[in-house]
């Protein structure tokens, strides 16, 4: 069960990845995370029908978790569009969400946490490899932006890694104090509202200017598919280990370019396909290992 709700989650956001990054390349990325996030706020509303209402005032004591758990995933939203800017997109995924799972992994020792059994850490530890391999690869298919700096591509994809754990880390804290669907929508109503201050700070600035009505719908509608993807894993967190499923969740470029394959064709190379494959066997054996120690 938990396992398979990772992989569920997996396949939305790497669905999400794909609608949304689409238009996040021709429009301005802040505004299309705030509208994502605000829009989210609505889609998932319905969830809290499924949720015990005494869990609200239990939730109020995790407040502080879950400002940091918003703030953090809006930073590592921004760090990635930096990142994005200096490497090609494909090595700066790869490498962020390698990193934001190790450095998952970190945090959780930190807080004392007992490690996953060694055979679990060895497939996370391939799938994360695979991964990599993966964002390697499909980075000899895109040219560097002009004027890009690689190294600051490679600084910005660790700020996003730590960005990314230190959102993740409290959110599974209110995902297992609190109610798994409430934490999923607290955690996508958040980061559009911290998207939308900073937004607007920004335009009362810089005056830059906002999105159309019509493009928030679209965000909208490409962005849905988050409502099983962050469902699912807050409610996966619940039942197993965070390392594990930080390491789980790294595989969602496996699946973003899987969704990008199948709906705007974008031509995957045989080498390309391997390493698909070699991360699917990774998470195939942990699934089997989980199921021998079980």
């Amino acid at each position: 069960m938990y396992l398979t709700l990772l992989l569920f989650s997996v396949a939305a956001y790497g669905l999400q990845n794909a609608l949304v990054g689409h238009l996040a390349r021709q429009h301005d990325l802040l505004w299309i995370t705030t509208a994502r996030g605000m829009s989210l706020a609505l889609v998932m509303a319905p969830l809290l029908l499924f949720a015990d209402a005494t869990a609200w005032p239990h939730l109020l004591t995790f407040t502080p978790y879950l400002v940091a758990a918003c703030c953090c995933a809006l930073l590592a939203n921004l760090a990635q569009t930096f990142a994005i800017r200096h490497l090609p997109m494909a090595i700066s995924v790869a490498i962020g969400q390698a990193l934001a799972a190790i450095f998952t992994l970190i945090i959780e020792a930190l807080r004392g946490v007992a490690l996953p059994p060694l055979w679990e850490l060895v497939c996370i530890a391939g799938v994360v490899t695979f991964v990599i391999i993966l964002g390697w690869i499909s980075s000899h298919r895109q040219t560097l932006r002009k004027n890009a700096k690689p190294l600051l591509g490679i600084i910005a994809c660790i700020g996003f890694g730590l960005a990314m754990a230190s959102a993740l880390v409290p959110l599974g804290v209110v995902s297992r104090e609190g109610n798994p669907l409430i934490a999923a929508w607290a955690w996508e109503a958040g980061i559009g509202l911290v998207g939308l201050m900073m937004a607007t700070t920004r335009f009362a600035i810089v005056r830059s200017p906002p999105i159309f009505w019509r493009l928030w719908l679209k965000v909208g509608v490409c962005s849905s598919p988050t409502l099983i993807g962050t469902g699912a894993y807050t409610y996966a967190t619940t039942l197993g280990s965070l390392s594990i499923a930080g390491g789980v969740l790294s595989a969602m470029m496996v699946a973003t370019a899987i969704s990008a394959r199948l709906i705007f064709k974008e031509v995957l190379s045989t080498r390309q396909w391997l390493a698909i494959a070699a991360t699917c066997a990774c998470l195939v054996a942990l699934g089997l290992v989980q199921w021998a120690g079980s």
